[in-house]
């Protein structure tokens, strides 16, 4: 009986390593560390760490964007009222005309982990 327990914590710690050996060798989450770019004919993704200006292809034209300091803006865009342009640095922006739509979903995470102020509540 005795050794029914002993093989008993063996196989749990057996399984326990190859539990934490396969989580630590799991690939970690790329995407949040990266812009999502959405355009009528495909998506991009673009490092968030790399300060660069991109070129896509939207529906009217080519919208210019900017990477920088892990914050994205459009800076040139081929649409009519250039509302893209004029929102500057943000979590989201969209292109309507154009159908180009930009995402950061690591803004989004570093936003919502901020405490609610007394304004908010």
């Amino acid at each position: 009986m005795i050794s029914a327990k002993i093989s008993d914590f063996i196989i749990a710690f057996i399984v326990l390593a190859i539990s934490a050996s396969l989580f630590a060798l799991a690939p970690r989450d790329f995407a949040s560390k990266s812009i999502v770019v959405k355009t009528p004919n495909s998506e991009y993704r673009f490092p968030v760490d790399i300060n660069e200006v991109y070129r896509v292809r939207g529906e009217k034209g080519e919208t210019v964007i900017e990477v920088k300091d892990k914050k994205v803006r459009v800076i040139e865009s081929s649409c009519p009222n250039k509302i893209c342009v004029k929102q500057g640095f943000c979590t989201a922006i969209v292109c309507l005309p154009n159908r180009v739509e930009i995402f950061c979903p690591h803004a989004v995470k570093a936003a919502s982990s901020r405490k609610i102020d007394a304004i908010t509540q």
